[in-house]
């Protein structure tokens, strides 16, 4: 943040402190080793390459990451991407039943990450946390499915229909 030719040095330094305050309050920094973790981790972020960068703000989800689970996010992706693997052990591994003109590029079509499609390293064994749904009211969530076929019915039906209230389970 800089000083602008028009602002005193007292309209700065509120406009500074305002916008500190703001920032430490939404990321609930609350203690002095909290204020020096997070300038940490922005810091580290700043100089992450942008694919690296998205990744982590991928996994960062509502809170924001210490410094060190930062970095070992950061390691354990490059880790992955560095990984290098080969389509020769899949292809060992399904030996086709008859001659199989591309089997070799459909192999290495399997060996892409789902999240970004490139080959090198595999996310799904970057693990996440799962965090419950809170539910606060009744009827503020509820869950819809339909199930069957089933034997139709006299009026012809084969599918139910079921609702589930989240906080209750009443079906």
């Amino acid at each position: 943040m800089r000083r602008q030719k028009e602002e005193s040095f007292v309209m700065f330094a509120h406009r500074l402190h305002n916008t500190l305050q703001f920032y430490f309050q939404s990321r609930e920094v609350d203690s002095f080793q909290g204020v020096v973790n997070l300038i940490c981790a922005d810091r580290l972020k700043e100089l992450l390459p942008k694919n690296v960068l998205e990744f982590v703000l991928t996994q960062e989800m509502d809170d924001w990451m210490g410094y060190e689970v930062l970095a070992k996010t950061v390691d354990r992706h490059e880790m992955n991407m560095n990984m290098k693997m080969s389509s020769q052990p899949t292809t060992s591994k399904r030996p086709p039943p008859v001659f199989y003109k591309n089997v070799s590029n459909d192999a290495r079509k399997e060996d892409r990450c789902y999240r970004c499609n490139m080959s090198g390293h595999i996310a799904r064994q970057q693990k996440s946390t799962l965090k419950p749904l809170e539910v606060v009211e009744p009827f503020e969530r509820v869950h819809i499915d339909i199930i069957g076929p089933f034997p139709e019915s006299p009026k012809g039906y084969k599918y139910a229909l079921i609702c589930v209230e989240s906080l209750s389970r009443f079906c």
